[in-house]
């Protein structure tokens, strides 16, 4: 599948959430990376902490951070949701989710986030967010579509 055709670069052309400029850079540097079910000695973690739990299971399992955007399944709403995420890896293909309960369900692109991205390039100036969940440390928003 070319980048374009990717689910994640699609939703985000056609949701105009992000300046273009972001999404062609996710389009020619990011990865697509397969959800897995967490490993069962893995705690679970809350919804919307995906950037504490990530950092912390790359400081205590070595696993790469990844930030970038996912689509959620339709089952947790009505329609498939866009929105800005962190997750793990410990290959380059699986996606390690503490912070979702069905990462399996979910469609992933993004890039490591020691890359030389610009620091939250990915998250650019979102245009028309439909919700934006704030925490101490960081915010992301998603596209309702």
């Amino acid at each position: 599948m070319s980048a374009e055709q990717h689910p994640v670069i699609k939703a985000l052309r056609r949701s105009n959430v992000l300046d273009s400029e972001f999404v062609d850079y996710l389009a020619e540097h990011g990865r697509s990376y397969q959800g897995v079910p967490l490993h069962k000695d893995v705690v679970p973690w809350p919804l919307g902490s995906c950037l504490e739990a990530s950092e912390a299971l790359e400081q205590h399992r070595g696993w790469q951070r990844i930030e970038g955007w996912i689509l959620l399944p339709s089952s947790y709403i009505e329609h498939r949701q866009l929105f800005y995420h962190n997750w793990n890896s410990s290959d380059g293909i699986t996606a390690i989710d503490a912070s979702l309960p069905d990462p399996v369900a979910c469609i992933y692109l993004g890039v490591p986030a020691e890359s030389d991205l610009p620091n939250r390039m990915i998250v650019g100036k979102p245009r028309k967010p439909a919700f934006t969940i704030h925490r101490p440390h960081f915010a992301y928003s998603g596209i309702h579509r």
